[in-house]
């Protein structure tokens, strides 16, 4: 076990790091990327702006949790089925492997959605938006933890270039 030391070493044991790694591996990598916690970070929300909006506040899952369907596309685009299991399946474990198109993660969406957002807001916008911007943020946590895993395509354009 590490004990809690009042002066920062200058160096780390091989012992420190591999518990460093293992931390960030196991905490970091699921705090972000498994859908329950998309939903939960939704349901968070939802609690926060009940108030405020009442049963509109549900919307923050459209754009928080929901929008993790372009997943499923991709899987559906590939394999020609509608599984959703299957599809979560193959897309964790092809992460690593494979250049995908998730569409409601590139920078072009990203991009008409906000203008959407500054060209119709309202309340219903706005939710919508706070749901987004969560999710985007907890994708783009991962991305910077894990640069190797970005697997995903970023533009649309280059995408549809390279392929």
């Amino acid at each position: 076990m590490i004990s809690l030391m009042i002066i920062i070493p200058d160096r780390y044991s091989n012992h420190d790091i591999k518990l460093i790694k293992n931390y960030k591996n196991l905490f970091v990598n699921n705090l972000f990327m498994f859908p329950i916690y998309h939903f939960i970070s939704c349901i968070i929300l939802i609690i926060i702006l009940y108030p405020f909006y009442g049963i509109l506040s549900l919307l923050v899952l459209v754009f928080g949790f929901f929008i993790d369907v372009d997943h499923n596309l991709w899987y559906l685009m590939k394999k020609r089925s509608i599984n959703p299991l299957k599809a979560y399946k193959y897309c964790k474990d092809k992460r690593n492997k494979e250049y995908s198109l998730h569409i409601f993660h590139t920078v072009e969406f990203i991009l008409l959605f906000y203008l959407f957002i500054f060209l119709f807001y309202n309340p219903i916008t706005l939710i919508l938006g706070i749901g987004f911007t969560i999710h985007q943020i907890m994708d783009l946590i991962y991305w910077i933890l894990f640069p190797k895993k970005r697997t995903r395509a970023l533009f649309l354009i280059k995408w549809v270039l390279r392929n």
